[in-house]
């Protein structure tokens, strides 16, 4: 026979997820197990409650996006050649994303790079910087290599909402010379299934 207290404990864990549900039924890739019973143990609620807690976290991420404006209709964006300068050309295009540079600026040995990917399609995509793989080459022939970036998650992965937009920055750090003017930038992203990559020359500094 139920007691009191468990009736209130089920009731407020009921209200929650409900709540939960409303706020993200339009934005879930994939959907959270909310069929919960009295007989689940505490190890099923906690895979629901992280579950929900993930798709919270990307929905807060795509609210603040969206308020600070960052957003740039594909529209807008005029494709140039590997050729032109930097700040801000689109550096790659696919089904999935099209990648645009939008800065680079320099501190000490140190450089970052700003770049905006949009998700161009109607899913949501996954996918992962390969480390081993990015980095710069300046004009003196330095390598830059990647430092880290801002994309990556807990779970080492960076989903991208569909048709929405993700501003990245990521940084590389040089071993030696750092007179270099000039760069090439080289990014390989691990899919869940695939790869791309981005090779982008005569990336100038801002």
């Amino acid at each position: 026979m139920d007691t009191l207290g468990e009736r209130m404990r089920y009731g407020s864990i009921g209200i929650m997820l409900i709540f939960s549900l409303c706020c993200l039924n339009a934005h879930a890739a994939t959907e959270c197990n909310t069929q919960l019973t009295k007989q689940d143990h505490y190890d099923d609620l906690n895979k629901t409650l992280q579950c929900l807690s993930y798709k919270i976290q990307k929905l807060e991420q795509q609210i603040s996006l969206q308020k600070s404006n960052i957003a740039i209709p594909g529209s807008v964006e005029k494709a140039t050649t590997d050729n032109s300068p930097s700040p801000f050309r689109i550096i790659h295009h696919d089904d999935n994303f099209q990648v645009s540079l939008k800065s680079c600026t320099k501190k000490g040995k140190s450089i970052s790079c700003i770049l905006d990917y949009q998700n161009i399609s109607d899913a949501n995509v996954r996918f992962f910087i390969s480390r081993n793989t990015t980095y710069l080459v300046d004009d003196n022939g330095e390598r830059w290599d990647y430092e880290n970036d801002t994309a990556i998650d807990w779970q080492g992965m960076t989903e991208v909402i569909q048709k929405t937009h993700l501003p990245t920055k990521v940084t590389f750090k040089a071993q030696e010379n750092t007179t270099g003017t000039k760069f090439s930038l080289f990014i390989n992203h691990r899919l869940e299934k695939g790869e791309f990559k981005i090779a982008c020359n005569d990336v100038f500094l801002n």
